[in-house]
C-alpha cells in the first residue's frame, strides 16, 4: 500500500503537468481538470502520512511545485485555452451560418469570461458603460431569430470596444474572402467612394463604427473602408450584400453602380479576372543609402527582432561608417508592429549611453503586476552613429512600431516626421487569442497596459515634430536635411 500510493503520487504529478503542456498546444481543457488533479495529489500527499506517519519529503516537495505550477497555469497564465501558440488555423464559421440561441449565448459568456480573466482593465470590476452593452447584447440574441457568425461578432465587438483598446477584438478568419472584383478598375482609375446605397459613406461609419475597436477614429475609418469591399464584411454593417450600389466620384461627377453577390470573388479569381500577375516576396526590412544626400532609410514594415533584422542593420551600419553618412531614418509607415525589442536592438547602433524606457502593469490572474519606469543601459556598439536620426510614421504605425517612435521622441533621440501614431502610448497590447466554441470567431484580448516614457505630455498620441501627411514624410525628411546641413 505504502509503494503504490508513492507510485500513485508520482503518476499524478506526471498527469497534471502533462495536461498543463498539452493544453499549451493541443488540449482546450476546462479549470475543473487542473483542481481536481490537484486535489487528487493532494490527497495523495496526506494519505501518505497517515498510513506511513511521516512525510516523503521529496514526493512532497514535487507534489507542492507540481500544484502551484498547476494553479498558476490555470489561473495566472494569460495563454491558458488559447491558440496563441497553436500553429493551426482555426476557420470562423461562414458569415452567414445560423446558430442556435443556446450557441451563441455560450459564444458570448466564453468571450466575456476570457476578457474578465486576463485584461488588466477588468481585474477589479467591469466598466458600466461595458456591463450595460452586454445586457444589451445578450438581449439583442435571446430576441434575434436568425443569428448569423456575422449578427454575433458585430454585438460581441460592441461590447470590447467600450474598452477603447485597439488591440481588443473580435474578429474572423473565414476560409475564404470576397471582394468586389471591378475594385482594381476603380482604383486604377483613382475613383473614390463616396456612398453606398444611396447614403453617404461617413455616414454608414457613424453608424457602425461602435462595432470596431480603436483608439483613434480615423484609424477605425481606415478599417471600415477597407471592410465595404468585402462580402463577409457588408452583413455586419448592416448592408444586403445580393444587392449594392456604389457611388464613386472622379472629377467631381458622381457614378453610381449596382453589383452583386457574383460580383465578389477570392483573392486568386480577382487576380485572374484583373490580369493581376504575382507580386515577388519582398523582405519586411530592407534600406538604401543615397549618397547625394548624405542619409541611409531603413524601410521596416513589420516589427520582427530575427536574424535577418540583425543583420540588415549590421549591413546597413557599415556601410554608413563607409560612406560617412550623417543622417538615418527608420519608415514606419507601414509598420502595424510586433515585437517592441526591435527599437532595443537598433538603439544599440546609435551613439547614446542610457535611455528611459516605459512602465507597464501585466495581468496575471488576480493581480495586475507593475513595473517602474526605469533607465536602459545602451549596449551600443563599437564607433556607434552619432549623426541626425529620423522616424517616418503615419496613422498605419501601430503598436510596437508605435513605441519605437515613442522611444525615439520622448528620449530626444531623434526627429518624427508624418501623422500622428493611431494608438495612444498610454495603451494596452501583448495579446492572447482565443476561439469562441461555436462559431469559431476570435477575440483577441490585451494582457498588458503600457504607460507613456514622458509622462508629463498633454499628446495622446504620439505627435510627430514635423507634421505632414504621411505621402508627403520623404520630401519633408529631405527638406529637413538639406536645411540642417544649411544651418
Amino acid at each position: 500500500m505504502k509503494k503504490l500510493l508513492m507510485i500513485l503520487t508520482i503518476i499524478a504529478n506526471i498527469i497534471l503537468i502533462s495536461l498543463i503542456l498539452l493544453n499549451k498546444y493541443i488540449l482546450n481543457m476546462k479549470e475543473c481538470v487542473s483542481i481536481i488533479m490537484c486535489g487528487i495529489i493532494l490527497l495523495f500527499n496526506i494519505l501518505e502520512i497517515i498510513i506511513n506517519k511521516k512525510i516523503y519529503k521529496t514526493i512532497t516537495i514535487i507534489s507542492i511545485i507540481s500544484i502551484l505550477f498547476g494553479l498558476y497555469q490555470t489561473y495566472c497564465n494569460p495563454n491558458w485555452n488559447s491558440v496563441i501558440y497553436r500553429n493551426k488555423t482555426i476557420y470562423t464559421e461562414e458569415y452567414d451560418n445560423i446558430l442556435t440561441k443556446k450557441e451563441a449565448l455560450e459564444d458570448l459568456e466564453y468571450a466575456m469570461k476570457y476578457l474578465k480573466k486576463v485584461h488588466p482593465r477588468l481585474l477589479k470590476n467591469i466598466p458600466e458603460d461595458l456591463e450595460e452593452q452586454y445586457n444589451i447584447v445578450k438581449n439583442n440574441i435571446e430576441n434575434e431569430e436568425n443569428i448569423t457568425t456575422s449578427f454575433l461578432e458585430k454585438n460581441i465587438e460592441s461590447i470590447v470596444s467600450k474598452l477603447n483598446d485597439a488591440h481588443t477584438r473580435i474578429y474572423p478568419v473565414y476560409e475564404n474572402y470576397h471582394l468586389l472584383k471591378q475594385l482594381y478598375t476603380h482604383n486604377k482609375n483613382n475613383e473614390k467612394l463616396k456612398k453606398i446605397n444611396g447614403i453617404d459613406i461617413q455616414e454608414i461609419f457613424e453608424k457602425n463604427k461602435q462595432y470596431y475597436s480603436y483608439e483613434m477614429e480615423e484609424f477605425a475609418y481606415n478599417q471600415f473602408r477597407s471592410d465595404v469591399i468585402f462580402l463577409e464584411k457588408l452583413n455586419k454593417l448592416g448592408i444586403d450584400e445580393n444587392e449594392i450600389t456604389y457611388t464613386f466620384e472622379l472629377n467631381k461627377k458622381l457614378t453610381d453602380y449596382t453589383y452583386h453577390k457574383e460580383d465578389f470573388v477570392t483573392q486568386e479569381e480577382y487576380n485572374t479576372y484583373n490580369n493581376i500577375e504575382p507580386q515577388p516576396t519582398t523582405s519586411f526590412v530592407t534600406y538604401e543609402i543615397d549618397n547625394e544626400n548624405n542619409i541611409a532609410i531603413l524601410y521596416l514594415d513589420e516589427c520582427n527582432n530575427t536574424k535577418e533584422y540583425k543583420n540588415v542593420l549590421n549591413e546597413m551600419f557599415n556601410e554608413i561608417k563607409q560612406n560617412n553618412i550623417e543622417n538615418i531614418a527608420v519608415d514606419l509607415r507601414n509598420n502595424g508592429g510586433g515585437d517592441s525589442s526591435v527599437a532595443t536592438e537598433f538603439l544599440k547602433y546609435i551613439n547614446i549611453d542610457k535611455y528611459q524606457d516605459w512602465k507597464s502593469e501585466i495581468r496575471r490572474g488576480i493581480f495586475n503586476i507593475k513595473t517602474k519606469k526605469h533607465t536602459i543601459k545602451n549596449k551600443k556598439k563599437d564607433n556607434a552613429f552619432n549623426g541626425n536620426v529620423y522616424v517616418l510614421t503615419s496613422i498605419d504605425t501601430f503598436s510596437s512600431a508605435m513605441d519605437f517612435a515613442m522611444l525615439i521622441k520622448d528620449n530626444n533621440i531623434g526627429t518624427i516626421i508624418g501623422e500622428a501614431s493611431s494608438n495612444n502610448p498610454n495603451s494596452y497590447g501583448m495579446i492572447t487569442r482565443f476561439v469562441l466554441p461555436n462559431s469559431k470567431l476570435y477575440a483577441q484580448i490585451s494582457t498588458k497596459k503600457w504607460y507613456r516614457i514622458n509622462e508629463t505630455t498633454e499628446e495622446k498620441f504620439i505627435e510627430p515634430d514635423i507634421k505632414c501627411e504621411s505621402e508627403q514624410a520623404i520630401l519633408k525628411l529631405y527638406d529637413k536635411i538639406k536645411s540642417t546641413s544649411e544651418n
